[in-house]
């Protein structure tokens, strides 16, 4: 079994103030080079993680999403409104101002917008349809 008391009577503990030993120039790697200032790492990220840019803008691409989707399924009126605000944030997007990770939601925004709005342009062409026969049935 180790003993890990004191060392004995003559012996001084191992000195750290130099560093921990560094292995033989055979075993090292090749040497580190300086980062760019603007690559410089920052000290609230983990060292581990991806490289993070800020852009200028949020994204309203979850928004364009739940108003797309609450246009196709309740109120179609909000349909057209979700296909703007989708191809708003796609246009965005696309001129760098916002995050593409969240293109999948605008480009699905953008298409239920279109869905809804092509949908309530049908009503409205059956009603207005209905409506003009039933005014020619009436007249006759």
């Amino acid at each position: 079994m180790a003993d890990f008391g004191p060392p004995p009577e003559g012996e001084e503990p191992p000195s750290w103030d130099q560093g921990p030993p560094q292995p033989p120039h055979w075993q090292q790697g090749p040497p580190q080079q300086q980062a760019w200032p603007s690559q410089q790492p920052n000290p609230q990220q983990p060292p581990w993680a991806a490289p993070t840019y800020n852009y200028p803008e949020e994204s309203q691409a979850v928004t364009a999403i739940i108003v797309a989707i609450i246009g196709i399924m309740f109120c179609q009126i909000l349909s057209p409104v979700g296909w703007y605000l989708g191809k708003k944030e796609m246009n965005a997007i696309d001129g760098g101002r916002r995050d593409p990770k969240n293109r999948t939601e605008a480009k699905v925004a953008y298409v239920l917008g279109i869905i809804g709005t092509v949908i309530i342009g049908a009503v409205f062409a059956i009603f207005g349809l209905l409506i003009v026969a039933l005014a020619i049935g009436a007249s006759a």
